[in-house]
């Protein structure tokens, strides 16, 4: 594993131990930076709002995507169309609470499997007998994985700061709920690419599938169908 993946897990262990407290919004002080605490009074807090909205939703829609797309490359044909079903789901809403409840129902479902596959002893023997499209498209998906960890890192960053900036003023409350439904999706995120980042790296490298350097700002790959 490279020298910024290993930052990527290292950050996203540290999320991780946090995700308990983050569901109560108050165990990511640690993690300052992104939004001013500030910011909570200004006239930017829409802004900051809207952003971190945009930007959280992204990310837990790659990692969702990613999830099914692991989940698929070694399914019987019965179970990946019951991916494929998902994720046609998960492609087709625009609305943001309905999305969050697809995704807290694929990180459940999904992520189990995936940390299930990852700890399998002949992980590498299947991956190694998939056909080219499926080992394709399980790199793309470990891969788009790595960017949505990284950038989970920075987004929950931003939350906390957002919630702490807000803090001392009742009335910016409300206008925060849409951060408080992301966070804990972000945990999720986050908790999951800890369980199966490490060891389908090695298991890739190991079938000779090179997975791309990345970082946050990284394109991630199309896997919106699979």
């Amino acid at each position: 594993m490279n020298k910024f993946n290993a930052l990527v897990v290292a950050a996203i262990v540290s999320i991780t131990a946090a995700t308990p407290a983050m569901a109560q919004f108050g165990g990511l002080g640690g993690f300052g930076g992104g939004a001013k605490a500030g910011s909570a009074d200004s006239g930017t807090l829409d802004n900051d709002i809207k952003n971190f909205t945009e930007k959280s939703s992204q990310v837990n829609k790659y990692a969702a995507q990613a999830l099914l797309a692991i989940t698929a490359a070694y399914a019987s044909d019965e179970e990946r169309a019951n991916a494929v079903a998902k994720l046609e789901k998960l492609n087709a809403t625009t609305d943001p609470k309905e999305q969050n409840a697809i995704v807290t129902e694929i990180n459940k479902s999904e992520g189990a499997k995936v940390a299930q596959l990852a700890e399998s002893k002949d992980l590498g023997d299947k991956t190694k007998s998939l056909d080219k499209e499926k080992q394709k498209q399980v790199g793309a998906a470990v891969t788009n994985y790595l960017i949505a960890g990284a950038r989970a890192v920075d987004l929950s960053k931003s939350g906390q700061a957002l919630l702490q900036g807000a803090s001392g003023n009742p009335m910016a409350l409300p206008k925060l709920a849409s951060v408080k439904d992301a966070l804990p999706l972000l945990g999720d995120a986050a908790s999951n690419a800890g369980k199966v980042l490490p060891k389908f790296v090695n298991v890739l490298r190991g079938a000779k599938i090179e997975l791309p350097k990345v970082t946050a700002d990284s394109k991630p790959q199309d896997i919106s169908s699979i």
